[in-house]
């Protein structure tokens, strides 16, 4: 496997930064695993580092971005953390305990959208408990689902009181794995496994033997043996490499840690891997996490599929979904497995051959049910703003085909001058204030934006009766307008 590692990893700078990460034959999708142990502070410290939350994924060339411990309750959740610009987000949040647990997907647009997303989807009827705490985000991208997970801790020892908790989660999870390559599809999951599969991922002084229980062991390392641990397949010889350290001891400063954060894949998605990286203390401050990150990052290209494929996919099992014969990329996949193969053989020949890529499906028509179900809760797309409600849609004119007629560059200007006075009474409205700084701020614009309009109006009236019923009509329901609804937001809630 040291030849395998070599040929699948490519050369990444140390502090793994990227801005759109392109391997050495072709364009990469980047996918971003973190603990980040409570989001609201670590956030803080992007926006000193890298100016935005956004800065920081665009730094690392993130695609899609999976955090777990994310701690933050659905009742604060925040328009700037939820919308980001240029990304869909999916969260799994606990429902019982405030600010525990929880999980993260935030998704590009348009590369990396999900065709489907759902959280906390293992439990169903049978173990609702498992769907109570905010541990799984599911999205899928076509080509391949996504889990993000978050596994339990099992407690404190000696008595650990929530192993039996976390051996039926991992069961769970196990089995919605196994039934979504059942039906066809390739699986990544990602995340914080709260287990170490062996004794080289823990440090010597933590001692392995008597860490986990012998059920739990058996239940990772037969998740690992179905779906590969991507990074010790690409580092195979490494050791004293981990991913969390103990805070209140200063583990980290001397690399007492444990391995316990995971990218497991389907067989079939390994021939595509290009990299699989534990982010150093260099690109990701210490003090941010307990936790170290993972970059994967896997070849793909842009398909050009059949119209039908560009049809909703939907989640496996969900009900009005539609689910067709191979999802994206997956008859591409299933013959993975023989490139490689046949691509070691001609390495041995002395000859060479590009690696394969992922096929990805066009972006979704529409955002999935549950973008559009979280995206309401900060912005209304169906709120009209004001202008919309002082002159509503523009109706094409004589003029605007072509034809001509007195004034006709006057009343042009007239209008838009109208109409960027009403545009600075609506962006009053969209700013986030306290209830009495924001009344008053828009009392002051509505009065300045009235003349404004009144002015306009007057100008926009013409000798043609036609045209003068018209604007008089104009006028009225303009000023009618501002008194009564000038006070409304710009479709911000």
């Amino acid at each position: 496997m040291a030849t395998d590692a070599e040929q699948l990893k490519t050369d990444q700078a140390d502090d793994g930064s990227a801005s759109r990460q392109q391997s050495n034959d072709g364009e990469t999708l980047t996918i971003m695993s973190w603990n980040i142990n409570c989001l609201a502070p670590t956030v803080r410290d992007m926006e000193l580092r890298h100016k935005s939350f956004r800065g920081f994924l665009d730094h690392f060339g993130v695609d899609i971005a999976c955090f777990q411990e994310v701690k933050l309750p659905a009742a604060k959740m925040t328009r700037e953390l939820t919308c980001v610009e240029g990304f869909q987000s999916f969260w799994a949040t606990s429902k019982g305990k405030t600010g525990y647990s929880g999980v993260t997907t935030w998704c590009r647009t348009p590369i990396a959208a999900p065709y489907d997303a759902a959280a906390d989807c293992l439990g169903g009827e049978e173990q609702p408990e498992l769907d109570n705490e905010g541990r799984l985000v599911l999205t899928d991208h076509g080509s391949f689902v996504l889990l993000n997970v978050y596994v339990p801790n099992a407690g404190d020892r000696p008595d650990r009181p929530r192993l039996p908790y976390k051996l039926a989660f991992l069961r769970a999870l196990r089995n919605k794995m196994d039934e979504l390559t059942a039906e066809g599809r390739m699986v990544i999951a990602v995340g914080d496994f709260n287990v170490a599969a062996e004794a080289r991922d823990v440090h010597a002084v933590l001692n392995f033997d008597g860490m986990y229980d012998s059920r739990e062991l058996a239940l990772l390392r037969g998740l690992i043996a179905a779906y590969p641990d991507v990074w010790r397949r690409l580092h195979p010889y490494t050791q004293g490499t981990y991913t969390v350290w103990e805070e209140r001891t200063s583990a980290r400063a001397f690399n007492a840690g444990l391995r316990i954060d995971y990218v497991l894949v389907s067989p079939a998605l390994l021939p595509y891997i290009a990299a699989c990286d534990i982010l150093p203390a260099s690109a990701i401050p210490p003090k941010w996490s307990d936790h170290a990150a993972l970059l994967l990052r896997l070849r793909v290209r842009q398909g050009g599929l059949q119209q039908q494929q560009q049809q909703h996919l939907g989640l496996p099992g969900q009900q009005g979904s539609q689910q067709p014969d191979a999802a994206p990329g997956v008859a591409e996949a299933q013959g993975g497995l023989q490139q490689q193969q046949q691509a070691e053989e001609d390495e041995g020949k002395g000859e060479s051959r590009l690696s394969p890529r992922l096929e990805l499906p066009p972006p979704p028509p529409a955002p999935c049910a549950m973008w559009v179900a979280t995206e309401s809760r900060f912005i209304d797309r169906n709120q009209k703003s004001i202008r919309d409600l002082l002159f509503g849609p523009r109706r094409p004119s004589k003029t605007d085909n072509g034809g001509s007629g007195s004034g006709s560059g006057s009343r042009k200007r007239a209008a838009s001058e109208a109409a960027d006075a009403v545009a600075a009474v609506d962006d009053a409205g969209d700013r986030d204030e306290d209830d009495e700084g924001r009344q008053a701020k828009r009392r002051s614009s509505v009065t300045v934006s009235a003349a404004t309009v009144t002015q306009a109006a007057a100008a926009v009236r013409q000798p043609e009766v036609a045209v003068a019923a018209e604007g008089d009509t104009r006028e009225s329901r303009a000023l009618g307008s501002l008194g009564v609804e000038g006070m409304h937001g710009g479709g911000v809630r």
